[in-house]
Formats: structure tokens, C-alpha cells, sequence
């Protein structure tokens, strides 16, 4: 009998696509190709050249060589989100010829190949791990091109980006940094998502040597440390939430009644009562928080007065500012708030959509501790649930791709436990459960 015949088949969509009789069958694969989304999730974050280009090719290879599974019930939100947001971003693509062929329709491809190479193969927890270590180095790099600025003094955001309105402020402070970011605030939110990661790997990683957990207590205390120098309050703030959150996450995981569910809603009142104390201190409410308001307000005004710019977007960042500026010559209008960009790029069908999945992520996830107790899939829930707060701080969140790739992982760590729990209940001889 041939290597071919012994292996098992694999059920995958070339099986319904071709409808044969006889089942399509794979020899098993010694390797898994996940390895790919590491370089994937390196020069997503770093931002390198081709970056999108590889993000949509290298999913591709992991597609065909690991084989394509149907998404299982656990991610059918995530791929409304994803589905519709490609929907409405075609349809505004396809209406407004001023819309480049490199719009967020042909993006949102990109992200939904590289989502379902995390989510859709059998080699899910390799696609996880390789891409939240992929993520992590990238971080590294960020932070350590951050130190190189302060030690050397030479600034890599005038080399990278002369044209960018940051540049004189990064080069007339030595403190003052951006690393490969456009701007000195974006760096400080992928320090805050780093120093999440790091604070999971502190409390869930795996036993290490004391030089290894010196190097990222080390790398927390710096990070913060650029934070606080460069004063993004929301950075700062998401980073403590972070921290917090990651805390109580790994604690209630290794003891699952360490908090009951009546403590856990008075935590949370008492959390929401604090947050609506601090948003009406003053150092919240100053004039950068009142010209936010006006973005707002005035954003909202042009999606009532365009129905078709409130149920499909611009698709395009560029057009969006163009039409703003022409009813506000001399006010920036880039959105700051991650709903309200999700609005304008994609429309208000996708933004509702967004809600409803990061609920699911905070119910399944942090609440019922649907997860694994490791670090990758605590930061990568946490994470997710955090980005709201922390997309406050950019102009704009969605042109770095945090959100659908802290998604594409929280939803693979959903669905790696609940295979989990269905194996178990299955050995145990019970009746599975949805």
C-alpha cells in the first residue's frame, strides 16, 4: 500500500470545491508551513516594505501545504465582521472612482487569507504560536530600535519618514522616540501591547533562567519609562488596564474560583466608577479631549449628511481626509477613537459588527476563561479587549493591523480550547454541548 493510501484524508474545502466521489486525500505533512506567519506577523509590525504583500502570499502557502478547514462555529462572528467589512469596503471601492486599486477592500482580502491561515487549518496551535512569537519579536525590535535613538541620537523617524509632522518634536528630544512608527504616539500603544505581552510571559510563560526574566522586567520598566516621557496618557492608561487585566486573567485560570461572579460585578461597577471619576479629571479633560469631541461631532455630521458614506465608508483614508478638508480647511480630521475609523473606512454595518465580536471575546474569553492558560492566548484576549482603549491614541489604528491580528489569535485560542473541551467530553463519554 502507497504513503498516499496510508494517510488519512483530509476533509478539506478542495473535496466540496471538486466534488469528487472518490475523497480528495493528502499525504500527511511532517512539517507544518505555520512557520510562515512569523515572518508574516515580524514585517506586519515592523512595518517593512511589502509587508501586505507578504501577508497575503505566505497565508497562501500555509493555506495550500496545511490544508483549508471550514471555520468552526466558535469564529462565525469573526468572519461576519470580516465578510461584511469586505462587502462594504467593495461597494465603496466599486461607486467612488477616486478610490485607488490599494484600498482597505483589497486589504481586508489580505487580512481575511491571513485570518484563515491562523483559524482555518489543522495546524492551528503551530499558527498560534508561531504568529504571537512572531508579533513578540517584532516588539523586541521596536523597543530596541527605541533604546539605539536614546544611546545613539540618531532618530529614525526623519530617515524613515522625513515628510511626518512628528519629525522636528522626535529630533529636538533625545527621550522622544518612534522606532519604525510614523509617529511617537503609535510607538508608545505597540509599547503598551508589548508590555501586556510581557507581563503575560512574566505570569504564564514557561519556567526560565533569572537572566531571561531580568531581560523583560527590564524591558517593562523601559517601555513604560518612553511612555511616560512621551506622554501618551492613553497608552499609559491601556497599559495599566493591561496589566490589570492580565493579572486577574492568569490568576483566575490557575484558580478558577478565585473570584465569584457576584465579586466579579461589583469589580467591575467599581471599575467603571473610577473610570467615569478619572475621564472628568483634568488630566483627561484638557483642550487636546475638547478638539476630540469636535472630530467626533463633526465626523458624524458628514456621515448623516452622506447615507452612503455611513453604511459603506470612504474605503480610503486619503479620500476621507480630502472631503474633510473641504468642509473643515483647519481642523485635522483623522478620527483618533478606533469606532469612529471603523465607521468612516468601512462603514456602520462593520463597526456594529466589531461590537458584537469583541463582546464575544469579553464573554468567552474573560469571563468564562475559555481559554488555555497560557501566555499567548491570555495577551491575545486581552489584548483584543483592550483595543478600544487604545485606539483612542493613534490618528488611525487600522492602518497597523493590530485589530485583525490580536482577533485572528483570540479567536484561534477560543477555538484550540473548545476542541479541547470537545475531546475531553468526548473521552469521558458524554453528550457534547454547544
Amino acid at each position: 500500500m502507497s504513503q498516499t493510501e496510508q494517510a488519512p484524508a483530509r476533509q478539506g474545502l478542495a473535496e466540496r470545491w471538486f466534488g469528487t466521489a472518490t475523497p480528495v486525500r493528502f499525504t500527511r505533512r511532517t512539517r507544518s508551513a505555520a512557520f510562515l506567519l512569523w515572518v508574516v506577523a515580524v514585517f506586519l509590525i515592523l512595518r517593512l516594505p511589502l509587508s501586505v504583500v507578504l501577508a497575503g502570499l505566505l497565508p497562501l502557502v500555509v493555506l495550500v501545504w496545511d490544508g483549508i478547514r471550514w471555520p468552526r462555529p466558535q469564529t462565525a462572528l469573526l468572519w461576519l465582521f470580516l465578510l461584511t467589512s469586505l462587502v462594504t469596503s467593495t461597494y465603496a471601492w466599486l461607486t467612488n472612482p477616486g478610490v485607488p486599486v490599494v484600498n482597505n477592500a483589497t486589504i481586508m482580502a489580505v487580512l481575511i487569507v491571513m485570518t484563515a491561515a491562523i483559524t482555518c487549518t489543522s495546524a492551528t496551535r503551530d499558527a498560534l504560536r508561531f504568529f504571537m512569537n512572531g508579533i513578540l519579536f517584532g516588539l523586541w525590535a521596536c523597543l530596541l530600535s527605541g533604546i539605539f535613538e536614546v544611546i545613539s541620537g540618531v532618530k529614525l523617524l526623519p530617515l524613515i519618514y522625513p515628510d511626518a509632522n512628528t519629525a522636528a518634536a522626535v529630533a529636538g528630544n533625545r527621550f522622544i522616540v518612534a522606532g519604525f512608527f510614523p509617529n511617537y504616539n503609535d510607538f508608545s500603544v505597540a509599547m503598551a501591547i508589548f508590555g501586556v505581552l510581557l507581563t503575560a510571559q512574566l505570569l504564564l510563560g514557561a519556567r526560565v533562567g533569572p537572566l531571561v526574566k531580568i531581560a523583560r522586567i527590564g524591558a517593562l520598566l523601559a517601555l513604560t519609562f518612553f511612555i511616560v516621557v512621551i506622554g501618551s496618557r492613553g497608552a499609559l492608561i491601556g497599559l495599566g488596564l493591561g496589566m490589570v487585566l492580565v493579572a486577574l486573567t492568569a490568576a483566575r485560570l490557575r484558580r478558577r474560583r478565585l473570584l465569584s461572579v457576584p465579586n466579579m460585578l461589583v469589580l467591575l461597577l467599581c471599575v467603571l466608577a473610577a473610570g467615569m471619576f478619572f475621564m472628568a479629571t483634568p488630566f483627561v479633560q484638557d483642550s487636546s479631549t475638547a478638539l476630540r469631541g469636535d472630530i467626533i461631532g463633526n465626523t458624524i455630521q458628514m456621515l448623516l449628511d452622506d447615507p452612503h458614506r455611513l453604511w459603506a465608508g470612504w474605503s480610503n483614508m486619503v479620500l476621507f481626509r480630502e472631503d474633510a478638508a473641504l468642509l473643515y480647511e483647519e481642523m485635522l480630521m483623522d478620527p483618533h477613537n478606533l469606532l469612529l475609523e471603523l465607521v468612516t473606512m468601512y462603514g456602520l454595518p462593520a463597526m456594529i459588527t466589531y461590537v458584537l465580536v469583541w463582546a464575544y471575546v469579553l464573554y468567552r474569553g474573560v469571563w468564562q476563561l475559555r481559554i488555555t492558560a497560557g501566555w499567548r492566548e491570555v495577551s491575545a484576549v486581552c489584548i483584543t479587549v483592550l483595543m478600544p482603549v487604545l485606539g483612542i491614541v493613534p490618528s488611525s489604528t487600522l492602518r497597523y493591523y493590530w485589530v485583525h491580528m490580536f482577533l485572528a489569535a483570540a479567536f484561534a485560542a477560543l477555538q484550540m480550547q473548545a476542541k479541547r473541551r470537545r475531546t475531553i467530553i468526548a473521552r469521558a463519554g458524554a453528550p457534547s454541548t454547544p
